[in-house]
C-alpha cells in the first residue's frame, strides 16, 4: 500500500522554503555582527565617536533584525509541525 500523502504538502513546501530564507538571511547577518563586533572592539575605533555610534547603531538594527528573523523562523517551524501532524 502506498503512504499516505500529506494534504499539507503543498503548504508545508512553501513553508520549508520560507524557512530556508530566513536561515541564509540569519547566516548573512550572523557573519556581518560578529564583522561588527570585532570593529566595536578595536581601540583603534574608540577614540572616533562618531564611528563608534555608528557602528554601535548598525549593531542594535542588526541584533534587532535578528530578533525579529528568529522569532519568524521559530513561528516557521511551529507552522510546520502543525501541519506534519
Amino acid at each position: 500500500s502506498k503512504p499516505k500523502s500529506n494534504p499539507n504538502q503543498a503548504e508545508l513546501s512553501k513553508l520549508n522554503k520560507e524557512l530556508e530564507k530566513i536561515e541564509n538571511k540569519i547566516e548573512v547577518l550572523e557573519a556581518k555582527k560578529a564583522t561588527l563586533e570585532e570593529e566595536l572592539a578595536d581601540p583603534e575605533n574608540f577614540s572616533d565617536l562618531d564611528k563608534l555610534n555608528a557602528l554601535n547603531q548598525q549593531y542594535e538594527e542588526l541584533t534587532a533584525s535578528l530578533e525579529t528573523l528568529n522569532d519568524n523562523w521559530e513561528v516557521t517551524g511551529l507552522q510546520m509541525e502543525a501541519l506534519e501532524n
